[in-house]
């Protein structure tokens, strides 16, 4: 991943945890998805970037999560 305004243009790792992932992840613990989020960035943010794909594909995702009512 190349992050362009963090002042050097070096590559940097990153881990990939896909959405399946993190639901299985979800599944093992007394926690319960509520609600997912895939926010997209917007021509009107008040960051001024220059967005790459952010546009069209969500850079993060966003999970609502609550505590099972059977979990102790």
């Amino acid at each position: 991943m190349l992050i362009k305004d963090a002042g050097s243009r070096r590559l940097v790792e990153d881990i990939l945890c896909t959405e399946a992932n993190y639901e299985a992840i979800f599944q093992k613990t007394t926690l319960m998805l509520l609600e997912k989020r895939s926010p997209l960035a917007s021509v009107d943010d008040r960051y001024q970037c220059d967005w790459i794909s952010e546009l069209s594909n969500a850079p993060w995702m966003v999970f609502l999560l609550q505590k099972r009512a059977d979990a102790q």
